[in-house]
């Protein structure tokens, strides 16, 4: 193995355990992350785990849905928005349109821990492009957008924008922000320029606001 392919999965692991930005933060089908570090012989090895463990608050069903997620001896206060479908579907419909989105995110199934770039691979990679609709006639999911912030101190690095894992981007507002944006293939940096990525910005900002009306005017959440 190259020392530079060694040193760079050295840098990932590091950066898996370390709390900045929270690894688990947005991976809402995980209760924790084992990592395991095996020696040579007479090595005793090292481990360590990432746990999350979750808490919702009572809201409206109409508003913003809030919750706690506990994660790297950190609490966050989590707000979520989840898009309709059909909102959704226009704004994908018009970037594909425009050249701004390949034609295969028209086939996005929009289930539910799929990202559009897991739709996109699994269109590229199937023996028969068959599967792949031609319209959204039948996309009936929504698209969640969420927006997380830190507890109890001031944050020691800007949040992130995530697409579940954190990418390199930092977030549009102090705090750490979700959604299934268009990102290049590294899955690091966004796509610049995108109608789609603009809408979910344009969302986040919206549900900041509504979420900071919530918690002014509400006194009954639990």
């Amino acid at each position: 193995t190259a020392p530079r392919a060694v040193a760079r999965a050295r840098e990932q692991v590091e950066r898996l355990l370390h709390p900045t930005p929270p690894i688990a933060l947005f991976l809402d089908r995980l209760t924790s992350i084992a990592v395991e570090h095996i020696g040579g012989p007479g090595d005793t090895g090292a481990s360590a785990r990432v746990d999350r463990r979750v808490q919702d608050i009572s809201t409206p069903s109409d508003g913003p849905q809030l919750g706690w997620v506990d994660t790297m001896d950190l609490r966050f206060l989590t707000t979520t928005r989840c898009l309709r479908a059909a909102d959704v579907r226009r704004v994908v419909v018009e970037a594909v349109e425009l050249g701004e989105l390949d034609p295969s995110w028209a086939g996005w199934a929009g289930r539910r821990g799929c990202c559009a770039l897991c739709w996109r691979t699994r269109h590229a990679l199937s023996p028969s492009r068959a599967d792949v609709a031609p319209s959204w006639a039948g996309w009936d999911a929504a698209v969640e957008v969420c927006l997380a912030l830190a507890t109890g101190e001031d944050p020691s690095e800007w949040p992130s924008s995530y697409t579940y894992l954190p990418m390199r981007v930092p977030a549009p507002l102090c705090a750490y922000l979700h959604a299934p944006f268009h990102t290049k293939l590294a899955r690091l940096d966004l796509n610049e320029d995108s109608r789609f990525n603009a809408f979910l910005v344009r969302t986040a900002a919206d549900l900041a606001a509504e979420t900071i009306r919530l918690l002014t005017t509400s006194d009954d959440l639990a």
